[in-house]
């Protein structure tokens, strides 16, 4: 009898500690897309000024893409057409300092990879466009991030407010494509959304050390990659120490001074939880 009861408790703590490190992995997923995008937007920030004063081309660009290469991040200004051909490339590291941007005007054509970057984008931005699904409060624009990952091909939509103090969570969305960068599906991430102000648009009583917002089961039980993109934003800026989702089974705590995302268990108090 205490054999088996032995072995039931060592299927038992097996058990738990499978799920823990599956948890572990989900969690170390969504900061890694998260910080992607995060990426993502700040060099399109960063990037788009030095182009607005130091590009003296004729040809005006059509679109630009961003993505990573051997630690930097490439942010490239293109001409659409029979052949896309990059009229203006900077190279930036994480740091987004403006003074170490390397500018380069020299026009080439796009190489393979970011001709299927700006191909997915396109298609995203023409699909928004005419797709009555894809909304967005007023005040706000769509943010089309292509991302090139494990052979998958997708465009996650951030909506960004374009008034300070504002920070949206929701009106976010997912496509993804086939081999001919064809639409295969499409999602909404957060099918409710939350407003959160910050600074002069902060609300009275309201806290100023971070806010909290609530998962429905259509996003998922955790924080999603475009929260945590979206914290990275305006973490600093709205001087927030903490958010938190709220799911079903999970309250997952975001650290906004270290960007440690811990979801705990309601059910349990998650100190076994790698960390």
């Amino acid at each position: 009898m205490k054999k088996i009861i032995f072995i039931l408790l060592s299927l038992f703590t097996s058990g738990l500690l499978f799920a823990q490190d599956n948890l572990q992995i989900e969690v170390n997923k969504i900061m890694s897309e998260g910080r992607t995008l995060y990426k993502s937007i700040k060099t399109d920030q960063v990037c788009t000024q030095i182009f607005k004063e130091k590009y003296k081309g004729k040809e005006k660009a059509t679109g630009s893409i961003i993505y990573a290469e051997s630690e930097m991040l490439k942010c490239v200004y293109y001409v659409d057409g029979s052949k896309p051909k990059a009229i203006a490339i900077f190279t930036c590291d994480s740091s987004f300092d403006k003074s170490k941007i390397v500018s380069d005007f020299t026009v080439r054509e796009l190489n393979s990879q970011e001709k299927t970057l700006a191909s997915i984008k396109q298609a995203a931005m023409e699909l928004a466009s005419k797709d009555a699904s894809f909304t967005k409060p007023e005040n706000s624009s769509f943010s089309f991030i292509p991302m090139l990952e494990n052979g998958i091909k997708k465009v996650i939509i951030l909506c960004l407010s374009n008034k300070p103090g504002i920070v949206i969570f929701g009106n976010d969305y997912e496509i993804r494509f086939n081999n001919d960068n064809e639409v295969t599906d499409k999602k909404q991430i957060h099918p409710n959304q939350l407003i959160a102000k910050y600074g002069e648009e902060a609300e009275a009583g309201s806290n100023p050390d971070g806010t909290s917002h609530i998962h429905f089961p259509q996003t998922g039980e955790l924080m999603t990659s475009t929260d945590v993109c979206l914290l990275m934003l305006y973490e600093k800026e709205a001087h927030w120490k903490q958010h938190t989702v709220i799911s079903e089974n999970f309250i997952s705590f975001y650290n906004c001074q270290a960007d440690v995302l811990l979801p705990i268990p309601k059910n349990g108090d998650g100190k076994n939880m790698k960390k």
